[in-house]
């Protein structure tokens, strides 16, 4: 084989897993866009500082370092929030807006504030003098932290190539203004940011809108803000800690070593910025692709930590060989203060890619109270390492960090060993016939045939044929409910039985009881047998079917109110959010689920109510707010919701706060004043 054919093959090779492979392209794509921001930027301020004076690059820097921060601040961690759970959005227009409403807003007022007190501060406060720059400071800042917001949007979509295009549209546009922005000194260079950072934000909507199928007037959903709020509340507090070492050893540095040592040390950082750029792509790519396919974590895992390993390691030992050779371009000094302190830092790469690794996994896990763990060692151990290494100079600035990072690697090394086994959601439910058949051996039924059913959230159900009889096999995942909660549910099923509801008949088995047992290649089984009910879920809510579930929901809960006073001595406390809301309202147990996909229906009533998983004791009028939420938004019309109380009501009255519960809730959520009409139900 010729050298011409290997290199093609290579070439085709690595085509065709860039083409294939959505982990590898947007990590790619990521680096692409860090380096493009990290070069040109580079760039920039090589430029600006042949047209503009030390003075002038001082003032706009230190204002450009004030915007980063504030942005930094204003996000709260939903970039993160963002990235892991948009995935899994069924309305992300509506989730994005909301995002970005919450950022505008506090980025607006963390400007004011800025603005407050930046005379005591002196950063960049000459760029600010007068009222018109300083609206326009909090105004255009906005754009700044609505970028990083539409870069999480990107990454969470598996879009890198817009990722890259929205980074080069900043890094371009900041390039080329200050040639024409010379005559008005800081005010062009700060200026030159900003423009390009609106532009580089009006590319990313454009793109989101062509790429990401988002809809800028959509009205925004709080739903998904309120799921992660502990998720985005922990990356924030990680975020901001982790900037801390690089933030504040200047300070160090400038104290006991002298300004000039800042210079070596800002040098040698940016530098190494280039080389942590790896990590940060290629476990943002695995948190993207992990979020939308969960069951592939172990394969996205091996191939993120073998894709680090073939890019890190080359680069690492290129920057350290070649260290002083790239600083020699910067001058003298810089090569003989700045080449050792690069190279640890360098070296420190490796260990910042373990805890990279490592704050992916627990975001992925939501356990990201570890990360703030993480990073608490992580500060705590480079500030202590640099008041006792300071004295070897930036040497020992370098140890400092790389002894933080040793640390922080140890501290997941040690989260992952005591970790506590979790759940797996993607347990292999019995399906071998010889599995099955171990199982209904318990009910004295051997030749069977089975089809798989519609399952619930936690359960795999199956129709066995057998004889000429038919009946309904559920199977409940592992570790998922005890066999308490599960016979209290059997019970609640059986009671309701015998007060007149059409719930499932479960079959005792030869030892007696109604849950069964069954272990299979180590796991353990809980299961329970039921008589077949015919029927089928409706389609759509008739105002036929409407008035039978109003008035078999009021049924069930006067059953459950019952049926709760009977095992007051049993029943666990309500959920801590219902619990005032207990103490005002009708409690007791009920279905919780209860609409169309639970119900059967035969010949125009209903034939069974299905799917109890959710069955607990609580307050009935969330049971109530439930079924009516799903009747309007599958029709939108709160005429039917009316109907629906007024038949409920025909056995079950309804208390005056239950009602303003319902009608001002239901209105609030769909922003629908007319559905405050339900207090005349």
């Amino acid at each position: 084989m010729s050298i011409r054919t290997a290199v093609l093959g290579r070439v085709q090779a690595a085509y065709m897993l860039f083409a294939k492979d959505s982990l590898f392209r947007n990590a790619t794509f990521l680096m692409a866009s860090t380096a493009v921001m990290s070069v040109l930027g580079f760039v920039f301020w090589v430029f600006v500082a042949h047209l503009y004076t030390p003075t002038d690059i001082g003032i706009a820097s230190t204002l450009i370092s004030i915007t980063s921060l504030i942005s930094n601040l204003s996000l709260l961690g939903l970039n993160s929030g963002i990235i892991r759970f948009l995935a899994g959005s069924k309305k992300p227009s509506q989730d994005i807006n909301a995002a970005a409403i919450i950022v505008t807003c506090v980025t607006l007022l963390a400007a004011a504030a800025y603005i407050l007190v930046s005379t005591a501060l002196d950063g960049g406060t000459s760029l600010l003098d007068g009222t018109w720059p300083k609206v326009a400071f909090i105004v255009l800042m906005t754009s700044v932290s609505l970028n990083s917001l539409t870069d999480a949007v990107f990454i969470s979509n598996r879009r890198g190539e817009y990722h890259t295009i929205g980074y080069a549209t900043f890094a371009i546009v900041k390039l080329l203004l200050p040639l024409v922005f010379v005559p008005f000194g800081a005010t062009g260079i700060f200026g030159a940011y900003i423009l390009a950072m609106i532009a580089s934000l009006a590319v990313s909507y454009y793109l989101m809108h062509r790429g990401c199928n988002y809809h800028l007037l959509t009205m925004p959903d709080w739903k998904l803000l309120k799921q992660m709020r502990g998720y985005t509340f922990h990356n924030y507090i990680g975020v901001v800690l982790a900037g801390l070492p690089a933030q504040l050893m200047p300070l160090l540095i400038i104290r006991d070593l002298g300004a000039a040592s800042v210079a070596f040390f800002s040098m040698a950082w940016t530098m190494a910025n280039l080389l942590y750029i790896i990590p940060s792509a290629v476990t943002q790519s695995l948190l993207a692709e992990s979020s939308y396919d969960a069951r592939q974590l172990a394969r996205h895992l091996k191939r993120t930590v073998r894709l680090l390993s073939l890019l890190l390691i080359p680069a690492i030992t290129v920057a350290i060989l070649v260290s002083p050779h790239l600083l020699a371009i910067f001058g003298p000094q810089y090569r003989q203060n700045g080449t050792v302190i690069f190279q640890i830092l360098a070296l420190g790469t490796l260990f910042m890619a373990v805890s990279s690794v490592g704050n992916t996994l627990l975001n992925i896990e939501r356990r990201t109270w570890g990360i703030v763990g993480v990073q608490v060692v992580t500060v705590t151990t480079t500030a202590v390492a640099a008041l006792v290494f300071i004295r070897f100079g930036l040497i020992g600035v370098g140890l400092a960090f790389l002894a933080g990072n040793i640390a922080a690697s140890l501290t997941h090394l040690w989260l992952r060993i005591t970790a506590r086994p979790r759940r797996t959601p993607d347990v292999a439910f019995p399906a071998l016939h010889t599995d099955l058949r171990a199982m209904l051996a318990a009910y004295k039924i051997a030749d069977f045939s089975m089809t798989v059913f519609g399952n619930g959230s936690s359960n795999r159900t199956l129709l066995i044929h057998a004889s000429n009889n038919q009946y309904v096999l559920r199977i409940y995942k592992p570790s998922t409910c005890t066999d308490t909660q599960i016979e209290r549910e059997i019970d609640f099923i059986s009671y309701l039985a015998s007060q007149g509801l059409p719930t499932p008949h479960i079959l005792t088995n030869t030892d007696g009881t109604q849950l069964s047992h069954l272990e299979l290649n180590g796991i353990r089984w809980q299961y329970v047998l039921m008589e077949f009910m015919a029927g089928k879920h409706p389609a759509s809510y008739t105002p036929e079917l409407l008035q039978d579930m109003a008035l078999q929901q009021a049924q069930l809960h006067l059953s459950g109110v019952a049926y709760a006073k009977q095992t007051a001595d049993q029943h666990p406390s309500p959920r801590t959010r219902e619990r005032l809301l207990t103490t005002f309202t009708a409690s007791g147990y009920s279905h919780f689920d209860y609409d169309a996909t639970n119900l059967l229906v035969n010949d125009g009533h209903i034939s069974a109510i299905l799917d109890f998983e959710g069955m607990r004791y609580g307050s009935l009028v969330a049971c109530v707010y439930f079924t009516l939420s799903r009747i309007y938004e599958f029709h939108q019309d709160p005429t039917l919701l009316i109907c629906y109380l007024a038949s409920y009501q025909q056995l079950r009255q309804l208390r005056p706060l239950e009602k303003l519960i319902l009608s001002t809730s239901l209105s609030a959520r769909y922003r629908k004043p007319s559905l405050l009409r339900l207090l005349r139900a």
